[in-house]
C-alpha cells in the first residue's frame, strides 16, 4: 500500500464577531473564511477499489480536506477542528483570497495590469460556481489583484446571471462587491481594515432557475464603506456575486458563518436554501460608449441591450 500523504491546510484564523457592516448595501464584512482548530489527523487510506483514490476533500467546507487513498476509500485531512467554517472555495474548487494571495490568473486584458488599454468594452469575468451556505460565488483573483481603467469605473457595468439549480423558491437578492485589504499592514493583519464598494443589492430578484440580465450603472457611484474610502486607482483582492434575502424585513446574506451579523439570523438555517449553482457574466463598458449586445446573450430585450 502506498503511504497516505496527510495535506495540511494553513487557514488564516478571522472573527466573525463584529464583522458586519454597518450599511444595507454592504455584505457584512470581507472574511475570506473563519477557521478550525489544528487540521485533522490522517482520514483512512482507503481499502480497496476505485481507481482514483478516493473523495478530495471538502473545498468550502468544514474538513481540511486532503489526497485521496492509494485504492480509493475516504481522503485524508480529517476535520479541521471546532472553529468556524472555512470559506475558502465552491464547488469549481477555486480557493477564496487570502489576505497575502498575490494571484496567479491573468487579468480581463491578459496580464491584470493592462486594462487602461482595452477597447470600448471588456468582459470583467465570466464563470459557472456553485454559491453554498459556507463558501462564496468567489472570482479568482488576478495576479497582481483586480483593476479597474477610469473609463470603464466611470462607464458601466452589465451582469448576466443564470441560476441554473436552486433548491427552494426563497426571493434572492443578489449583488456584487469588491474588497481591499490593508497593502500597509503585515500579511497576517492586512484583513483587519479594508475597503470595499458593491452594486445595490435591489437591483433584481429571483425564485427560481432562470436567466437575468441587469444594468449595474456606473461602477464608481455604487455604494462604498465610508472609511478607508474606496479608490479604483488601486488594485484589490477580492470579488464576490453575493446572495441576499429577507428575514423580518431585513436583507441578510445566505450564508451560516464568517460574515458577523450580516450573516443569516437563524443558526445554520441559510443551509435549507442552498447551494445554489450560477453562471455570472460582467461586462463592463467604457464611459459614453454604447453597450454592445454578445452574441449569447440572445434573450437579453432591455432597452440598453439592443
Amino acid at each position: 500500500m502506498t503511504p497516505l500523504r496527510a495535506a495540511y491546510a494553513f487557514v488564516l484564523v478571522f472573527a466573525a464577531a463584529g464583522m458586519g457592516c454597518s450599511s444595507d448595501e454592504a455584505d457584512g464584512g470581507p472574511n475570506p473564511g473563519g477557521a478550525g482548530g489544528a487540521p485533522g489527523g490522517g482520514g483512512k487510506a482507503g481499502s480497496a477499489g476505485t481507481a482514483a483514490g478516493g473523495v478530495a476533500g471538502t473545498s468550502g467546507g468544514g474538513t481540511s480536506g486532503g489526497g485521496g487513498g492509494a485504492g480509493g476509500g475516504t481522503a485524508g485531512g480529517g476535520t479541521a477542528g471546532s472553529g468556524a467554517t472555512s470559506n475558502t472555495g465552491g464547488s469549481s474548487g477555486w480557493p477564496a483570497p487570502s489576505p497575502c494571495d498575490e494571484g496567479t490568473q491573468p487579468g480581463p486584458c491578459g496580464d491584470g495590469v493592462a486594462e487602461a488599454s482595452c477597447g470600448d468594452q471588456v468582459t470583467f469575468f465570466k464563470q459557472a460556481m456553485a454559491d453554498t451556505a459556507t463558501a462564496y460565488w468567489e472570482v479568482p483573483k488576478p495576479k497582481g489583484g483586480f483593476r479597474m481603467a477610469d473609463k470603464y469605473a466611470q462607464g458601466n457595468a452589465y451582469l448576466r446571471l443564470e441560476v441554473t439549480s436552486k433548491p427552494t423558491n426563497i426571493e434572492v437578492f443578489p449583488q456584487v462587491c469588491f474588497w481591499r485589504w490593508d497593502p500597509t499592514a503585515e500579511c497576517k493583519d492586512r484583513w483587519k481594515t479594508f475597503a470595499e464598494t458593491c452594486s445595490s443589492q435591489s437591483a433584481f430578484s429571483y425564485t427560481s432557475t432562470s436567466v437575468s440580465y441587469v444594468s449595474l450603472g456606473t461602477p464608481s457611484k455604487w455604494w462604498q464603506k465610508a472609511s478607508p474610502a474606496w479608490n479604483y486607482g488601486l488594485p484589490w483582492d477580492a470579488m464576490r456575486i453575493l446572495q441576499k434575502a429577507e428575514q423580518a424585513g431585513s436583507k441578510y446574506l445566505l450564508q451560516d458563518g464568517s460574515c458577523g451579523s450580516a450573516c443569516w439570523p437563524v443558526a445554520g438555517g441559510a443551509a435549507a436554501h442552498m447551494p445554489i449553482n450560477m453562471s455570472g457574466e460582467l461586462i463592463l463598458v467604457a464611459v459614453g460608449k454604447a453597450f454592445q449586445k454578445p452574441a449569447h446573450w440572445t434573450s437579453c430585450s432591455a432597452a440598453w441591450c439592443s
